[in-house]
């Protein structure tokens, strides 16, 4: 009765669909199936900022709990990390108490589409606005040493 009040399923409603899927005919999708709605280039869209979450309350707090659970030592310590936040924008789903924008990490580098929502991130120590559709290439990123 309960899944039925949820307007989206959990992933353990849908994993044995994943599991039990024949996949003998091959590759279910075509082309299409990844278009999108608005097939503009992405800066056009974030070219205004937007301080928003584009994801509900339950999926940032899953966010927030998965990182939490991989980015700390056993016991909850915290641990030197060097963090690429790819498609970055005003938050970072990264724990707060523990990437706090300082040296509690080594370098938490932001690569976004709009400058505004970078600098209002303060879990960021550097960032850069970049189009990775357009310029994949992460060559600029070198090691802190």
């Amino acid at each position: 009765a309960g899944a039925a009040l949820r307007p989206y399923p959990l992933a353990s409603d849908v994993a044995s669909e994943l599991l039990d899927y024949d996949w003998s005919e091959g590759w279910p999708y075509d082309a299409q199936a990844f278009s999108r709605v608005d097939e503009s280039a992405d800066p056009l869209f974030y070219s205004d900022s937007r301080l928003v979450y584009h994801v509900d309350d339950q999926a940032v707090q899953s966010m927030k709990g998965f990182y939490e659970k991989v980015l700390t030592r056993v016991g909850g310590e915290p641990r030197a990390l060097d963090v690429l936040d790819i498609c970055a924008s005003w938050v970072s789903f990264l724990p707060e108490r523990t990437f706090l924008g300082d040296a509690s990490v080594s370098c938490v580098v932001g690569v976004g589409l709009n400058r505004d929502e970078l600098v209002a991130n303060k879990q960021l120590t550097k960032f850069r606005v970049q189009d990775l559709n357009a310029s994949p290439s992460l060559a600029w990123l070198q090691p802190e040493s």
